[in-house]
């Protein structure tokens, strides 16, 4: 690592049951950077981003996850509470699944302070709403999920994980879920939060150019393996590895 790195991966490998789903995956997360991983569905990429937020307990994993001078690997469920949610938090695929339907969005970030032992500033938490343009802020931590919309509810799950300002924030296909023109307004969401609160995005995605507008590094995983990593306009305008190539190959077909 350097000293502008925040996470090293090194060969980092998941098997279930013997057989690797992830192999020999290393790469760095700088500070303040946007990294995107880019792969089709089964490829690997959620099960990296799962890694790194200690969520593999079925799995088998070797090679390491350095953060704040450890091996994120060794730590047991006591040392990950410090972790998840505080340093490293995760922006899911589909908010709905664990937005608590029966609770106000106002009780529920009451909630997530609290198992960290933080307490409720709402001068902070109008100020994240803000950031993520979500406009009416003390209305909207009287809803409850189902009064909005599949995109106000996705901004809200940015707001949850950035209620404990962690250094790291991965976003896992957090806009495939979701029409077009709303993943547009994602995308601009996660550009201004980014540059705002100067934290590192990882973000996850098969969508290529949504990629290309939001990350300063990409990563390309194939069949488990990150098979190229550069800086964005060199691994797209100028691919090395022949599954890259025909990546960006179907992109043009689609187009025409």
């Amino acid at each position: 690592m350097t000293n502008t790195d925040l996470v090293s991966v090194d060969n980092l490998s998941v098997s279930y049951d013997g057989v690797k789903v992830v192999k020999e995956v290393s790469f760095t997360l700088k500070q303040n950077e946007t990294f995107a991983i880019i792969g089709e569905s089964g490829s690997g990429k959620s099960t990296v981003a799962k890694a790194l937020l200690g969520l593999l307990e079925q799995a088998d994993l070797t090679g390491a996850i350095h953060y704040g001078g450890d091996n994120l690997l060794t730590y047991g469920p006591k040392e990950w509470q410090g972790v998840r949610g505080v340093h490293i938090a995760m922006i899911y695929q589909n908010p709905g699944n664990y937005l608590n339907p029966f609770k106000r969005i106002g009780e529920q970030m009451k909630v997530i302070l609290a198992s960290h032992g933080k307490a409720y500033d709402e001068g902070d938490i109008l100020n994240l709403l803000e950031a993520v343009s979500l406009p009416r802020g003390k209305a909207l931590l009287e809803s409850y999920p189902f009064q909005l919309s599949g995109g106000m509810q996705q901004r809200v799950a940015i707001v949850m994980s950035l209620l404990i300002h962690p250094q790291l924030l991965i976003a896992d296909e957090p806009t495939s879920a979701l029409d077009v023109l709303v993943q547009q307004d994602i995308v601009k969401v996660l550009e201004e939060v980014q540059q705002r609160l100067q934290n590192t995005l990882l973000f996850i995605t098969h969508n290529i150019q949504i990629a290309r507008r939001l990350a300063d590094r990409v990563g390309i995983m194939h069949e488990g393996v990150l098979v190229e990593i550069g800086k964005t306009e060199e691994v797209l305008s100028n691919p090395q590895h022949e599954y890259t190539k025909l990546l960006l190959q179907s992109l043009q077909e689609v187009k025409v």
